[in-house]
């Protein structure tokens, strides 16, 4: 990466989702430094567990329950 590249963290744990941008303010060969362009934020109903809940009811609904 190079001075002024943006990124976006996410972070995916079981019961949350958490996302920041940053901006690396550095160039490789400094020491690293970025600026926090968006705080962390996110929401309680996206982590993991959620995804797994909602892709069972998926399956579920694609297979039929007897199968599923």
């Amino acid at each position: 990466m190079t001075k002024g590249t943006v990124v976006m963290v996410l972070d995916c744990g079981g019961g949350t989702v958490d996302i920041t941008i940053h901006k690396l303010t550095c160039n490789p060969d400094e020491k690293f430094l970025c600026e926090e362009l968006l705080p962390s934020s996110g929401g309680c109903e996206w982590g993991s567990k959620y995804v797994d809940l909602h892709f069972e009811r998926f399956v579920a609904d694609f297979f039929g329950e007897e199968l599923f």
